[in-house]
């Protein structure tokens, strides 16, 4: 399939969750969105809605992921690094409604295998992230929590503080008050003391 079909598929399920569930979702409506045939769609979707959505899920998450770690890597310091990182994070939830909608939409699904997609994602981004802010934390003498803890706050708090301003609606201000209190948080939860 070409690339700009692709594109075409993934941006009509964005633009078909805004009215209405993932669950109704299926190939021959996105025959009808999109234009192409059944057997094409099949052809590079063979499992159906499932593949799309999967596909679709893995795209966005490796885009933002790359972006996030583009973001901490151009910082100098494990500080700006980490404040760097988080607040893209808020900024594309703020500004990719659409993608950011799919994502917690997808996220609550039971799709097949869907939860080891998610896992297979956020390991990657875990791994890479830890490596990063664990060089800039020892180059500025200091000692990062462990794997497992920064990804309980990176991954977990992050994750559903982001849901719970989107739950409640979206609204920027409250964004802006949130990242400003929750980046310092963060910060001090990240770094062991020597006591």
């Amino acid at each position: 399939m070409k690339e700009s079909s692709q594109d075409l598929v993934f941006q009509k399920v964005l633009d078909l969750i805004e009215a209405q569930s993932l669950y109704d979702l299926s190939i021959s409506l996105l025959k009808k969105e999109t234009g192409l045939a059944t057997g094409t769609l099949y052809y590079h979707f063979p499992n159906g809605i499932e593949d799309v959505l999967s596909g679709l899920f893995i795209k966005i998450s490796s885009d933002l992921r790359d972006s996030l770690l583009q973001k901490a890597m151009g910082e100098n310091d494990f500080k700006d690094s980490l404040y760097a990182v988080i607040g893209e994070y808020f900024r594309w939830h703020s500004h990719e409604i659409q993608k950011s909608h799919f994502l917690w939409c997808v996220s609550g699904t039971g799709f097949k295998n869907f939860r080891e997609i998610m896992m297979e994602e956020f390991a990657i981004f875990s791994k890479q992230m830890y490596e990063h802010l664990s060089s800039k934390a020892q180059a500025s003498r200091l000692k990062l929590v462990e794997p497992m803890i920064l990804d309980a706050l990176l991954l977990g708090a992050t994750r559903e503080l982001i849901h719970a301003w989107i739950s409640r609606g979206r609204d920027s201000l409250e964004l802006e008050v949130i990242e400003k209190k929750y980046i310092h948080i963060l910060y001090n939860s990240c770094i062991e003391s020597d006591q």
